[in-house]
Formats: structure tokens, sequence, C-alpha cells
């Protein structure tokens, strides 16, 4: 699933771009060094941050990261990448 097709990752940018606009910031001035477009992205549910983003993200509004994904509803699948849905299979164990 991409972030496109993701309500999630719309509700988190929701709740990013709800906050940011609260704290008076530009997105660039929340994203810097990210860019401003990259933000924007994030902030329509077109990408997802990085852990490192999102650290950044929540220490420049001056809320914890949970407060970012409160009532988000991740699965356990979500968490799962094509690798494990088989899609790159890995070569069998005796080599051939």
């Amino acid at each position: 699933m991409s972030p496109d097709d993701d309500p999630d990752a719309a509700a988190l940018g929701s709740r990013i771009r709800e906050l940011r606009i609260r704290a008076g910031l530009t997105q660039a001035e929340l994203g810097s060094p990210m860019t401003r477009s990259f933000v924007s992205a994030i902030e329509h549910g077109r990408a997802l941050p990085s852990l490192p983003a999102l650290l950044l993200i929540a220490a420049r509004l001056d809320v914890p990261v949970a407060r970012l994904l409160e009532q988000l509803e991740w699965t356990w699948r979500d968490t799962y990448t094509s690798v494990h849905d088989g899609i790159h299979p890995t070569p069998p164990r005796d080599g051939r």
C-alpha cells in the first residue's frame, strides 16, 4: 500500500499540519533541512516521514511523537515489507 492509499498517512499529515499552523510555523520552518515540498507531501498524506524526520517534526512542534501518532490505526500487517509478502523470495537454503 502506498502512502497515497493509506488513510493513516492522511490522518498523520493532517495532524502535523494542524499543529504546525497552531504553532505559527511555515512548512519550511517546520521541516528544515527537509524541503518545504516534502513537508507538504507529508501533510497531504502523499509521503510518510522516516523516524528521524518524525522526531524532528515533533521537536519543532514541541509535542511528543506519541501525540502525532494518537488515534492512528496501524496494524501489525502495516509493519511488514514486500520481502515478507514473498515478492522478493529468498534463495533456497541449499544454495541452489
